[in-house]
């Protein structure tokens, strides 16, 4: 009548109680990822945008020109950066990649290969992308920090652009209290 699973990690048959035990112990990791979250409280929030069309022809990163500072409160703070940035490459079988900085240090590679489908193809919108990302930061400064991304080719037979056409990127870094 019905189908019949089983427990790759065990190789168990997966019955109801199986499940249900599951899903409690899902239910008690997401309660206590939401317990961490809601401790956590907002001082300031600093959001920047950006539409200008950037070029990058090497392996090298280059600055996209989206940048957002923030000089946080206490040592003791983190910065929550969120990060939406739009990415398009000169041909599908190639991609951008992309990394989130603070000041010079690299934090994050948030993107590889974007846009790379894995055929030719002309140039056309299909190849526009959006990479994002969200990082939790531990500064331990009071000093000003910018965060910043980064893009390069993934290969050096194309060129790589951010905010195509004037599409916007957007940066958000919030200092919170843990």
């Amino acid at each position: 009548m019905g189908t019949n699973f089983t427990d790759i990690a065990t190789n168990d048959p997966v019955t109801a109680t199986t499940v249900n035990d599951r899903l409690d112990e899902l239910d008690v990791a997401l309660a206590s990822v939401v317990a961490d979250v809601a401790a956590l409280k907002i001082l300031q929030v600093v959001t920047a945008t950006y539409g200008t069309q950037t070029a990058n022809t090497t392996i090298t990163p280059a600055d996209t020109g989206l940048a957002v500072a923030i000089t946080p409160s206490s040592v003791n703070s983190k910065v929550l950066v969120v990060v939406f940035q739009n990415v398009w490459s000169s041909a599908a079988a190639l991609g951008v990649d992309a990394w989130l900085l603070r000041d010079a240090v690299v934090l994050l590679k948030f993107g590889h290969a974007i846009g790379f489908t894995q055929h030719a193809s002309a140039q056309s919108d299909d190849n526009m992308n959006q990479a994002g990302s969200v990082y939790l930061d531990s500064p331990a400064s009071v000093s000003a920090l910018t965060y910043k991304t980064q893009f390069a080719c993934d290969s050096v037979t194309q060129t790589a652009y951010v905010q195509q056409g004037g599409g916007m990127s957007t940066i958000l870094a919030a200092e919170v209290k843990p």
